[in-house]
């Protein structure tokens, strides 16, 4: 793949893949402390919708609509509450994502239907509401796919800076 495109870089020039991480690093590590300012603040969310961007790429992935943010998902296990029709099951997600997650239930909501979701972080509780997206049949369960329909901003945010938390771990070691 050609360079990113990240505008830090002087005009006409490209970061390489591995550029990006860096900087990107970097700059994430100074929005976790809160210290980007308005410049940074937009060279970070540019960088993050770019390292998005390659890893849906080399994940052969496609964006139909939205951003390759709102499709990249990493495999990651965090308690979920699901409720729907008001019985709750109490699941772990197989992943998780800006846009949504999955997890196994049974039984497991129709296509289409919303839910109500809680879902425990290291740093506290996501609370919202759901769609069912996708489901397909795991041994005796189904794989439910959902698509955030209802989340407050900051929380949005949170799941972000987990994500790529992890993202940078997997890439660079860096734990959070």
């Amino acid at each position: 793949m050609q360079g990113s495109r990240i505008v830090s870089e002087p005009e006409g020039s490209f970061m390489t893949p591995q550029q990006l991480l860096v900087h990107f690093q970097g700059l994430h590590e100074k929005a976790r402390e809160g210290t980007l300012n308005k410049h940074e603040l937009a060279d970070y969310e540019r960088a993050r919708s770019e390292l998005a961007e390659l890893i849906v790429s080399a994940q052969q992935l496609s964006v139909v609509t939205g951003s390759a943010r709102a499709v990249l998902r990493i495999a990651c296990m965090q308690k979920v509450d699901v409720v729907f029709v008001g019985t709750t099951q109490n699941a772990s997600t197989l992943d998780l994502g800006e846009g949504g997650f999955s997890a196994l239930l049974s039984p497991s909501p129709p296509v289409h239907a919303t839910v109500t979701f809680r879902m425990q972080l290291k740093d506290g509780e996501v609370t919202g509401t759901a769609r069912c997206v996708g489901q397909q049949k795991h041994g005796g369960v189904m794989r439910a796919s959902f698509s955030f329909v209802d989340i407050p901003d900051h929380e949005r945010e949170r799941l972000a800076m987990m994500i790529f938390d992890h993202v940078l771990s997997k890439t660079t070691g860096q734990k959070k």
